[in-house]
C-alpha cells in the first residue's frame, strides 16, 4: 500500500531568499525566547507531554478526511518522541539522545534522513531554535528578508551549518515574538510541490511557558493538508521512559 508510507511526512514537518544585510538576528532571537518564557524559565522545565486530535483533510488534491490523534512526549534537552495514530495508519519517530528512527505501520522501522533527524533533535527543546542557539550563541543564524506569513509580517530566520536543516526557514511574529511557521524542503516525490509548510497557532499559556495549541502541515495545493490540535498539556510529569526504546 504504497500511498500509505507517504503519510509519514506528517509526522515531521527550497524557496531562494534574499540576506537582510541589518539584521539583528541576537535581538530577534531574545525576543522570541523570552516571549515563550525566557531561557530560564524554559532550563527549568524537566519533561512535557502533549496529547490531542489529529485530523488529515486532503490528500492528492483531493478531500480525504481521517480523524486520528497526536501524542508527544520529551525529556527537555535529551530524547522526543512523537506518535499519530488513525484509523488504518499509524506512525512514530524517536529521537533518544543517541539515535533517532521512525516506524510505520506499513514500513517498519526504518532511520531517519538528515533533515529528518535534525527536526527530531529540535523537538527536545519547547523551542525548535532552543537547541541551535544553546550550542552556537547568534552565530547559527542569520536573517533574511521580512515576509508576510498567514496575513502577519514576520522576521525569518535560518539555521545556518546543520546539515539537514540548511534550507528550512523559520517565521517569528513580529507582534508577538513568537514561532508562527516554518517553510522546509519536500522530499517524498509524491507529491509536486518543493516546500512543506508548518502553521503554529492557539498560542496558550502552561506554567509560565507558551506552547502552540494548533499546528498544521499543508504541501502545494491540497496535496496534502493535516492539523493538530493539543487538548491536554503536561509539565514536569513522570514519563514512561519504555516510549524511548527501540523497537
Amino acid at each position: 500500500m504504497k500511498i500509505l508510507s507517504k503519510f509519514t511526512i506528517i509526522a515531521f514537518f527550497a524557496i531562494g531568499m534574499s540576506y537582510n544585510t541589518s539584521a539583528d538576528v541576537e535581538g530577534i532571537l531574545k525576543g522570541h525566547f523570552e516571549a515563550v518564557g525566557g531561557l530560564e524559565r524554559l532550563s527549568e522545565i524537566r519533561t512535557v507531554k502533549r496529547s490531542g486530535d489529529a485530523q488529515v483533510t486532503h490528500f492528492g488534491g483531493q478531500p480525504m478526511p481521517m480523524p486520528g490523534i497526536v501524542e508527544t512526549a520529551v525529556i527537555i534537552g535529551k530524547k522526543s518522541y512523537t506518535k499519530t495514530h488513525y484509523e488504518w495508519y499509524s506512525s512514530t519517530a524517536v529521537w533518544n539522545g543517541t539515535e533517532g528512527w521512525k516506524s510505520t505501520l506499513y514500513d517498519g522501522t526504518t532511520e531517519f534522513s538528515a533533515m529528518e533527524l535534525e527536526i527530531a533533535k529540535q523537538k527536545v527543546y519547547i523551542t525548535p531554535l532552543q537547541r541551535s542557539y544553546e550550542q552556537h550563541g547568534s552565530s547559527a543564524f542569520r536573517q533574511l528578508e521580512d515576509e508576510t506569513f498567514q496575513g502577519k509580517e514576520c522576521f525569518v530566520i535560518q539555521i545556518i551549518g546543520v546539515e539537514g536543516i540548511e534550507k528550512m526557514f523559520y517565521y517569528i511574529d513580529k507582534t508577538s515574538n513568537l514561532l508562527i511557521g516554518i517553510k522546509t524542503p519536500n522530499t517524498d516525490p509524491t507529491f509536486s510541490s518543493d516546500t512543506v509548510i508548518i502553521h503554529f497557532g492557539d498560542y496558550a499559556e502552561y506554567n509560565g511557558v507558551m506552547f502552540p495549541n494548533s499546528r498544521q502541515v499543508s504541501i502545494g495545493n491540497n496535496e496534502l493538508n493535516a492539523n493538530y490540535t493539543f487538548t491536554e498539556t503536561e509539565i514536569d510529569v513522570t514519563l514512561d521512559e519504555t516510549i524511548f526504546d527501540k523497537p
